[in-house]
């Protein structure tokens, strides 16, 4: 099977944009989706002060959730720099990795989009 591969520095920058968008505003619209619907069905059945848990509730998920994207934003922002540097080295410690010179060892991420870039670094040198 032929590797379909995304260079964003050659062509139209809107339509690979739109593709790697469209996921994470999906998955944004379905947390915020499944709060309201978690406020309706509440509201309907049951009582004022379990409203209320149920919307603090929602907001402090929507808050985790963006605080997540925006730290995977960054990371994925600065792990780019550095591989466009041609410094991927410095690419691996931006993620916490290190160039696979070993298959053990432990590694931690910050994020789903650390974690994507530590798989992508393993598998590419």
């Amino acid at each position: 099977m032929k590797e379909r591969v995304t260079d964003f520095t050659q062509g139209g920058i809107l339509g690979p944009l739109m593709r790697f968008m469209l996921p994470v505003l999906f998955a944004m619209l379905l947390q915020d989706l499944y709060g309201a619907v978690d406020l309706f069905i509440v509201g309907r059945f049951a009582l004022t002060a379990d409203v209320s848990g149920v919307t603090t509730g929602a907001q402090i998920m929507s808050l985790v959730m963006n605080l997540a994207v925006g730290f995977s934003m960054g990371v994925t922002i600065l792990l780019g720099q550095q591989i466009g540097r041609g410094e991927r080295e410095k690419g691996g410690k931006v993620v916490g990795a290190r160039p696979p010179k070993k298959r053990s060892g432990k590694r931690c991420s910050i994020s789903a989009s650390a974690a994507a870039a530590r798989s992508w670094w393993s598998h590419s040198t």
